[in-house]
């Protein structure tokens, strides 16, 4: 019974200690954070302007391409579609022979009266 309450307060003695180590890094980070808020705020206005030109210049090159790699996806798809089909040639060709021997040529009979 003496093990567990051992046990039980160097738990406890675990635990206060890594709350106070995680509590001294959220003050040191709050400290930090405040402390460098205007090196922050500075580096936002400075780089704001070529953030915007890299969105500009973004758009415009989206517009222009846009186009091409539409045209360029298309011919994608055909390419890979012809690429599944060329090797099925010859089996649509032997089913069509088929149903050229086996096709009715006769045309059907119309019943009595049924003029067409």
């Amino acid at each position: 019974m003496i093990e567990l309450a051992a046990l039980v307060t160097l738990g406890i003695a675990v635990v206060t200690v890594l709350a106070m180590v995680v509590a001294l890094f959220a003050i040191l980070k709050a400290i930090l954070w405040v402390a460098l808020l205007p090196l922050r705020l500075l580096f936002w206005i400075l780089f704001l302007p070529i953030l915007l030109v890299k969105v500009v210049l973004g758009a415009i090159l989206a517009i222009l391409l846009g186009p091409v790699f539409a045209i360029l996806l298309v011919i994608g798809l055909l390419v890979g579609a012809l690429a599944i089909a060329i090797p099925l040639l010859p089996f649509l060709l032997v089913m069509w022979l088929i149903y050229l021997l086996l096709r009715d040529s006769r045309p059907y009979a119309l019943p009595p009266g049924v003029r067409s």
